[in-house]
């Protein structure tokens, strides 16, 4: 029913309403969810590899998700966006495969820094490949041609052509090699009521209990709330947080 919440949050007029997925029941639902006002998707595709993958995903089918992503674009849900976490080791010979399967397939790839979430500092170390790896597996191949960044954005924005797959743009998310922490306004709340101003933070306020009526306590305490976690985003490059992500 992920579709009728789509449609009451569209009744809120929000200004830019996607959804992100692995895209496994996706095509099915493109209809359901445009129909309800969703904008636009982002889809999670760490690696081209069947097998691969199956392991990341604990089962998941990469027909599967192709097949959802490719219904999101004729169905209007766009501009589709795919997101790789790059892992050395594990999907790291990918990136130039990856980055032409998506300008072929008209979406723009986000190539994700691994953050220090939830596993151990050893294996983050083995795995962690940074933006400029990225950029350098890349340029045997494509020309790439960095965009001025912009203020509140997460993603790194570079202009991108091939002789054999042709123009486009990719973007890189940095959170670790260079932490965008100094203008990021967002927040993410949780199904089960905490709000979260920053992911490399253990910090989250318990906001429920403000939500539960139109009482001016509850919309006074709700702002203090919000100030509170916008002030829990980190000022420096350290990243404390241990949970999953």
């Amino acid at each position: 029913d992920i579709e009728t919440l789509v449609g009451i949050l569209s009744r809120m007029q929000i200004r830019d309403l996607a959804l992100t997925t692995n895209g496994q029941a996706l095509a099915d639902k493109v209809g359901l969810l445009r129909d309800a006002g969703l904008h636009r998707v982002n889809i999670s595709l760490d690696t081209l590899d069947p097998a691969t993958f199956a392991r990341l995903t604990r089962g998941g089918d990469l027909e599967r998700t192709i097949t959802g992503i490719r219904a999101a674009i004729s169905g209007g849900l766009g501009p589709v966006k795919l997101n790789m976490v790059v892992m050395r080791g594990v999907n790291d010979h990918e990136i130039q495969d990856m980055l032409a399967f998506a300008l072929k397939e008209g979406c723009e790839l986000r190539f994700l820094e691994l953050m220090p979430a939830g596993m151990a500092p050893q294996e983050f170390e083995q795995r962690y490949v940074s933006c400029v790896e990225i950029c350098d597996a890349l340029s045997p191949e494509f020309t790439i041609h960095p965009q001025p960044h912009r203020p509140g954005e997460t993603s790194r924005i570079h202009d991108v052509e091939s002789p054999s797959v042709g123009r486009g743009h990719f973007g890189v998310i940095t959170p670790t090699s260079h932490p965008f922490c100094s203008d990021c306004r967002r927040l993410r709340l949780t199904s089960d009521g905490y709000l979260i101003g920053c992911l490399a933070r253990q910090d989250r306020v318990f906001i429920r209990p403000y939500l539960s009526g139109g009482l001016a306590c509850d919309r006074d305490a709700l702002f203090a709330a919000v100030q509170e976690a916008m002030g829990h985003k980190r000022s420096d490059d350290t990243f404390e947080a241990h949970h999953s992500m």
